[in-house]
């Protein structure tokens, strides 16, 4: 199929199928041609947000997110890639309010409440941000996000062996993950566990190599 062939679902379709697989550079391509296309169709501009999003790519990302809402602003996860933008860039106040948008539409939305719960984390809304995480894994028990906002609250709190407990969590869902071997090694650290805090710090620095 040529090109000059190829209509929007073509394109839609073929963007979706590369995100599946990760390519998401490639899958933004196609996605630039189907809006060019159709440029109010909210999906289209939703999927490019997203592609541009997990590439880092966040002023370009929350844009097209914006564009989308712009189009149609009923659909939760709109709502919820627009929050994570703005999360990622730690504005956390127009973060809450998208995030909370998103639950609002759709209350199953684990993403989105452990996003928020991150978010009200930073803001220091602790005892919310404890209910919202709390919701999130009774929805998906392997939800690291929330089990991370919730070590860092009881860590914020002085609450080290809850802190810990949590943070270990994260890390049985994501062993790999250098921000939760980071906050472990505070964490111990403050516990006065030395030799332990100086393994979780090795651990975060290159967390692949173990």
């Amino acid at each position: 199929m040529t090109p000059e062939e190829r209509d929007f679902y073509d394109y839609l379709n073929d963007a979706t199928d590369l995100a599946e697989q990760g390519r998401f550079a490639d899958s933004e391509k196609l996605l630039l041609k189907a809006t060019e296309m159709e440029p109010t169709k909210d999906t289209a501009w939703f999927a490019l947000g997203f592609a541009q999003y997990m590439q880092q790519k966040l002023p370009e990302a929350e844009a097209s997110a914006r564009k989308a809402l712009e189009i149609r602003d009923t659909i939760g996860n709109y709502w919820g890639l627009l929050g994570n933008i703005l999360k990622t860039q730690s504005r956390f106040v127009e973060s809450e309010s998208c995030l909370k948008k998103a639950v609002e539409i759709n209350p199953k939305d684990h993403r989105s409440l452990s996003g928020l719960g991150t978010v009200l984390m930073a803001l220091a809304k602790y005892d919310e941000a404890v209910e919202v995480c709390n919701k999130a894994i009774a929805m998906n028990p392997k939800d690291g996000e929330a089990y991370f906002a919730l070590g860092l609250v009881h860590y914020r709190r002085d609450e080290l062996e809850d802190a810990e407990k949590y943070v270990r969590k994260v890390l049985e869902i994501h062993p790999k993950m250098g921000q939760a071997w980071q906050a472990l090694a505070a964490i111990l650290q403050k516990l006065g566990r030395e030799e332990e805090a100086a393994d979780a710090r090795a651990r975060a620095m290159a967390p692949w190599f173990y």
